[in-house]
């Protein structure tokens, strides 16, 4: 396939016979070329797919968080109550 390309690439006088060989050169240059283009947008949408996964991750550890510190500010608070009490007494 390689000579193929090489063979679209040289700048001389085509004949006849050597069309089919100077096409199928010339279309896999196109496809190469074609398939490098696509590699960034395929490169973004991985990127874009990961950081949707890192975003829900870390928004599902934050929600943890916020009720693992509202129960800890509810034990606080109720032994809070159980001192005030025991000093009552």
């Amino acid at each position: 396939m390689a000579r193929i390309k090489e063979y679209s690439r040289i700048n001389f006088e085509i004949q006849e016979s050597s069309w089919e060989i100077f096409n199928a050169g010339c279309f896999a240059r196109i496809a190469d070329a074609t398939e490098a283009m696509a590699n960034p947008y395929l490169k973004l949408l991985g990127d874009c797919e990961y950081l949707r996964r890192a975003r829900k991750s870390d928004q599902s550890k934050i929600e943890t968080q916020r009720r693992s510190e509202n129960a800890l500010r509810g034990q606080i608070t109720k032994l809070k109550k159980r001192i005030a009490e025991l000093e009552g007494k």
